[in-house]
């Protein structure tokens, strides 16, 4: 058996991560990529249905608040905390009581999917729940940070074997310019993976922001901002010095981009 492997194995899919507030639609950002959700240009909704072509790796239980209304649904949905509950008398389901161990065991199956099913994306939704979901289940007396960190890499290791696109969906986080004093916003960046940097609650801000910065330039692709103008209009910081925006991607983007996955993706030759 041989040790070597084509590069096209290891560089022909991306990691994406998109990062915004609650309830600025992350979710339905993603499902705005799959061929079975049609978008109107600016990436607003214009008809749904059944996703096939994706599966959500997930941890956060409002992930799908908004699809109803717009008929979209999504086929493949490998659910974390399910996973992780026990089994009701008379109820015949899988279960996993570890946390690191129900993640790699979710990520099984989102590869069985790929590889068996044709799915063409894995959307992590949300990676900051699913950060605290690790870091609730790790004694915090016991090399916590080590513990944590150690998980991460293997998530992250298990999902880029995988032949398709990731898409990391994270919550945003305010930084404060003093670590104390909610009025004075110094940055904004990425909620959960302090423990993937090592990083525990008694460090610096700027010592959890560097982490996770240093996790996230060695992780992602693309890692852009999603909000909203005054008039409601969704659009995706892709780049933007003193942001926490990153893309290596040789692509015509502009700094600030309508929030439509699609017309992206097909600017940057993957679809």
């Amino acid at each position: 058996m041989s040790l070597s492997r084509p590069s096209t194995e290891i560089s022909s899919y991306y990691n994406f991560l998109f990062f915004g507030r609650t309830d600025v639609g992350k979710s339905m950002l993603a499902a705005g990529l799959s061929d079975q959700v049609e978008l109107n240009p600016d990436g607003s909704i214009k008809s749904g249905g059944e996703i096939t072509d994706m599966v959500w790796l997930n941890s956060d239980s409002a992930s799908f608040g908004g699809f109803g209304q717009y008929n979209i649904s999504v086929k493949h949905v490998v659910d974390i905390p399910w996973l992780m509950r026990k089994p009701n008398e008379g109820e015949d389901k899988p279960y996993v009581s570890n946390a690191s161990a129900a993640i790699l065991k979710a990520i099984e199956e989102c590869e069985r999917l790929v590889r068996q099913q044709g799915v063409q994306y894995i959307v992590i939704d949300n990676g900051t729940t699913l950060d605290a979901l690790l870091m609730a289940h790790v004694d915090p007396d016991n090399d916590f940070g080590r513990k944590v960190r150690q998980a991460w890499y293997g998530i992250r290791e298990r999902l880029n074997a995988i032949p398709c696109h990731k898409i990391y969906l994270f919550q945003m986080k305010s930084i404060y310019a003093d670590g104390k004093d909610p009025g004075k916003v110094g940055k904004m960046s990425v909620a959960g993976l302090a423990q993937a940097g090592g990083m525990k609650a008694s460090y610096t801000v700027d010592a959890w922001y560097d982490a996770v910065r240093t996790w996230l330039s060695y992780n992602v692709d693309v890692l852009a901002l999603l909000d909203q103008d005054k008039d409601g209009k969704r659009y995706l910081l892709t780049s933007k010095p003193g942001h926490l925006t990153k893309n290596k991607l040789r692509t015509n983007w502009s700094d600030k981009e309508p929030a439509n996955l699609k017309i992206l993706f097909k600017k940057a030759g993957l679809t």
